[in-house]
């Protein structure tokens, strides 16, 4: 397996280690799956993704504690947000949370 696959496949145990899980299967779709939801980058940033809702930035420092330095563009944050696979919360009366996605569109290169 090279390194490319190993990311995907990474991925995949630690998305099967989440609540729901995502286990492996014989025939390998769960990789061709993640390949196409996901750039080699976006698979390495989202190794470092949980439940829980954090900023981008937690995310890339978690990834620089890992010995991955991400391109400091926030290309991925946007596919993210408009795959509805992150988004942000605004504060709104009474203390409650609405979510907010961004509108914009990210081009990249497959």
């Amino acid at each position: 397996m090279n390194k490319t696959e190993q990311v995907y496949r990474d991925l995949q145990q630690h998305l099967d280690k989440q609540a729901v899980g995502y286990p492996a299967t014989k025939s390998g779709a769960e990789i061709r799956i993640l390949k196409r939801f996901f750039s080699h980058e976006e698979a390495r940033l989202a190794m470092h993704l949980t439940y829980k809702p954090v900023a981008i930035e937690h995310i890339y420092e978690l990834a620089k504690a890992a010995g991955y330095h991400p391109s400091p563009s926030r290309a991925c944050s946007i596919t993210w947000q408009r795959m509805g696979l992150s988004g942000s919360l605004k504060r709104g009366a009474r203390g409650t949370s609405t979510p907010s996605r961004s509108s914009s569109a990210c081009s990249r290169a497959r």
